[in-house]
């Protein structure tokens, strides 16, 4: 594959950008969470809250923001808008190494995460990748909806919004079984999958991480060759 023949790079957030269990503790977003909701009228301890954003996240995570935001009362869009600003990100730092090879590549970006926008922001801004972006995010409760209905339909809006033929169009993720769709609506997709290896007919390249990525990139600086996925870190 030639990455120049791509026009638009859809990149997912956790676990492409930054790793949330190595870099940002899960427990993070669960007090984050409860910070909000607290802070929009939930009645209860911040204790007392997690906790039930526990019993909510066990007994249903596919309808989990809903669920919460229900069960305390609290209007789901203000919610989707607002946790993030309850959220820290110190622990993420540029790898100039990365941000400057991801400034090489002439295709256009764009952002496709369930995360809040302003989490989105905080996190590409902390990594030194905000830039490259220009303002082009699918976030929150919209792409939720979308992949939970495992339809194509996210995909297809976002190529109509960055006015792309899928076919010319990667999708980057984490998720083997999101990149599934991808490949339905017609996209080229590259897994980030640590040390596992997925050998499934969706997967067109997987790499170990971002870092695994950048590096063949600057391997086959000329033409950005993608290496096959037989040839693709396990």
């Amino acid at each position: 594959m030639i990455l120049k023949d791509i026009d638009v790079i859809f990149w997912d957030l956790d676990g492409v950008f930054y790793k949330q269990n190595d870099e940002i503790n899960p427990k993070a977003f669960t007090k984050a969470q409860a910070e909000a909701l607290k802070h929009f009228g939930a009645d209860g301890s911040i204790e007392e809250i997690i906790q039930g954003i526990d019993e909510e996240y066990k007994k249903d995570k596919i309808n989990f923001f809903t669920n919460i935001t229900k069960r305390y009362g609290v209007d789901r869009a203000v919610f989707d808008d607002n946790y993030a600003n309850f959220l820290h990100c110190d622990s993420l730092e540029e790898n100039k190494y990365i941000s400057s090879s991801l400034r090489k590549l002439k295709q256009r970006h764009c952002i496709i995460t369930q995360a809040p926008l302003n989490w989105t922001k905080k996190v590409l801004k902390a990594v030194g990748c905000f830039e490259m972006f220009k303002n082009n995010f699918i976030t929150s409760n919209k792409t939720m909806d979308m992949h939970k209905a495992a339809s194509t339909e996210i995909f297809d809006h976002a190529c109509e919004n960055m006015g792309v033929d899928p076919k010319r169009a990667v999708m980057i993720e984490d998720s083997a079984k999101k990149l599934k769709t991808a490949k339905k609506a017609g996209m080229t997709t590259i897994l980030f999958n640590g040390s596992k290896y997925a050998d499934e007919p969706h997967i067109d390249y997987q790499f170990k991480d971002m870092e695994d990525f950048v590096k063949h990139i600057n391997e086959n600086e000329n033409e950005f060759n993608l290496v096959q996925q037989t040839q693709a870190s396990r």
